[in-house]
């Protein structure tokens, strides 16, 4: 506690005035550490001590206990507590609040010091009357540069490598360049908004569960100033809910001091909406376990007819196709590369998911229908609507019946062109499904009729049908250089009769009568 005008040394004064320059003075005017300072009574020297947000006396004005006078902070003698340093009574400065100008990268990176090894320091230091959209603004910036490193940036390269590599057109690297900005933009609001619904659900849950000290405001600044801490998510492609862990941790560490709530209460109400959200993403994102932040706008937004980039366009040209796609490299993920011995265990092992955005087997536009695809001695709809039990008995018996010397297999209105390759190694030019409508339902298509192609290097493109015939001899060139067997004319390919090494590498144009 020092003058205000000269800056001279106030402690262990009877007097209100300044010695040095005669300024007046009173202790309420100035805020200290809380526990840090001893308040003593100017009648009997009987030691009190400041515990409040602003290390001041509670209440203000009481009578002694040792003499009985009636006594105000400001009248009494003020000194650090016994052992503590002048230094360690000053109260916190929140390094982003009181960052000067030319200091904005030193505050910042000492806001991600604080939040991960101090984060109850950050809340403590921040004034319960500092703005809610000034808390998020910080946030949101800080979270968007780490997700530019994390998530945007590994996008882009990758998606500018697969967009202007072998094989693709300059259509797909314009369509790639709409939807990396795309992504970003759009990616962006959606981080706002995330951190909003975080803050909300999070005291909404502490007011259900027992109450707050503070309101709304309060709680922000804890999730919106904790943001440094996940800096973890600025690791490109990591996982979205292990970089939030450290961030989820000093949150509720900051809503614990900043509500003055137990911990589990605290915990609770910060996790609840980070591990819903990462669940309600594997549902929409329609794969389990694979999950890259601002993935779901390119899916809209980039490709076109040209094919394009990571994601290709998938879900604007074929939702069924991109999710299937993503399905089985979720699966090789887990399998060492590999991919299903048949597209049924792609449901068993819970790698795709018919949810709001999953289309299924049967594409948007055939007349093709569960009830048509054929497993065992039922359909897949019977499948569907089957105990787990029946549905893993129904799997064993499809992969019994798989041969050994499989090139591709139908389910529903996809081929499955995958068998025998590696499919962890991002490869754009290698396929993985084909989707073309059953003709056991549809018949054969017309020539401008389109067809879906889903790659290793998740990528989905559009041909007519009349193209077909040239893009297979085209793959089997690329198959040839990875030791695979060709592939045959994909519209020979039925649910009964699926294609073995051996066949005719084309079957001759489809088209022709």
């Amino acid at each position: 506690m020092r003058c205000k005008n000269c800056d001279y040394a106030l402690w262990n004064l009877k007097a209100r005035l300044c010695p040095e320059c005669g300024t007046p003075f009173r202790p309420s005017e100035y805020e200290f550490a809380p526990g840090k300072i001893q308040f003593r009574c100017p009648h009997c020297e009987q030691k009190y001590f400041g515990t409040s947000d602003r290390g001041h006396l509670e209440p203000s004005h009481f009578e002694c206990s040792n003499c009985g006078n009636r006594i105000h902070m400001d009248e009494m003698i003020v000194a650090p507590a016994d052992g503590i340093t002048e230094q360690q009574t000053a109260v916190d400065r929140m390094p982003w609040l009181e960052r000067g100008q030319g200091r904005v990268f030193k505050a910042w990176f000492a806001m991600i010091k604080w939040a991960m090894i101090e984060p109850h320091r950050v809340i403590r230091a921040t004034p319960a009357d500092t703005s809610i959209g000034r808390a998020w603004l910080f946030g949101l910036v800080t979270a968007v540069i780490f997700l530019t490193f994390g998530a945007y940036i590994p996008l882009l390269v990758y998606g500018t490598a697969v967009s202007f590599g072998p094989g693709q057109s300059g259509f797909s690297g314009l369509w790639f360049s709409i939807g990396g900005i795309a992504t970003i933009v759009f990616g962006s609001l959606a981080v706002g908004l995330y951190i909003l619904a975080w803050a909300g659900i999070a005291h909404g849950i502490l007011r259900v569960t027992g109450g707050t000290a503070h309101t709304f405001r309060r709680t922000c600044h804890a999730i919106c100033y904790s943001a440094p801490a996940g800096v973890v998510l600025a690791v490109p492609c990591c996982n979205i809910l292990f970089g939030l862990v450290w961030w989820i941790a000093s949150a509720a560490i900051m809503v614990k001091e900043a509500h003055k709530v137990h911990g589990a209460r605290a915990a609770l109400a910060v996790f609840v909406w980070p591990v819903l959200s990462v669940y309600i993403w594997q549902i929409l994102s329609g794969v389990q376990g694979f999950i890259i932040a601002g993935m779901l706008i390119p899916m809209f937004v980039g490709g076109g007819p040209f094919g394009g980039g990571f994601g290709g366009g998938g879900m604007a040209l074929s939702n069924e196709t991109f999710v299937i796609m993503q399905a089985v490299s979720s699966y090789d993920m887990q399998a060492n590369g590999q991919g299903p011995a048949h597209a049924i265990e792609l449901v068993v092992t819970d790698s795709i998911y018919f949810g709001p955005l999953g289309g299924g087997f049967c594409h948007q536009g055939t007349k093709t229908t569960t009830a048509d695809i054929p497993v065992g001695d039922g359909t897949f709809k019977d499948f569907t609507s089957s105990s787990r039990s029946v549905q893993f008995g129904l799997v064993k018996n499809a992969l019994e019946s798989v041969p050994a010397n499989l090139v591709a297999h139908r389910f529903g209105d996809f081929v499955f062109v995958y068998h025998g390759a590696t499919l962890n190694t991002w490869d754009a030019q290698l396929w993985t499904v084909v989707m073309i409508p059953d003709p056991d339902v549809n018949g054969s298509p017309a020539a401008n009729d389109p067809i879906y192609i889903g790659t290793a290097g998740y990528t989905v493109s559009e041909i007519t049908f009349s193209q077909l015939p040239a893009q297979i001899k085209q793959q089997n060139q690329h198959r040839a250089t990875l030791g695979l067997p060709p592939l045959p004319d994909l519209t020979t390919v039925t649910h009964d009769k699926p294609a073995v090494a051996g066949q005719q590498p084309t079957g001759g144009d489809p088209n022709e009568e």
